[in-house]
């Protein structure tokens, strides 16, 4: 089976902001919002009746495949970021 992907070869990243990686902040702060953004348990049994679990096991398993395909190897030992 052939994927089809029409997106660039080149991939644009951010550079590291030092502000939100070294401040433990903004991880307690994520984590302290996280709880107020999360669905409810019974999403996929109210909301999406129509989707069997099976569908998701596709669809999750296509997502990996492209995944792994499109994304290169990341080196075990990067860089640390800049000061």
């Amino acid at each position: 089976m052939e994927l089809l992907c029409c997106e660039p070869e080149t991939v644009r990243r951010a550079l590291p902001d030092p502000k939100l990686l070294r401040d433990d902040r903004v991880l307690h702060n994520l984590l302290a919002l996280e709880e107020r953004y999360l669905p409810a348990c019974s999403y996929f049994k109210c909301m999406q009746l129509d989707i069997q679990p099976y569908m998701r096991r596709m669809l999750a398993a296509w997502m990996l495949e492209v995944r792994i395909r499109r994304t290169p190897p990341v080196p075990r030992s990067a860089p640390p970021p800049p000061p």
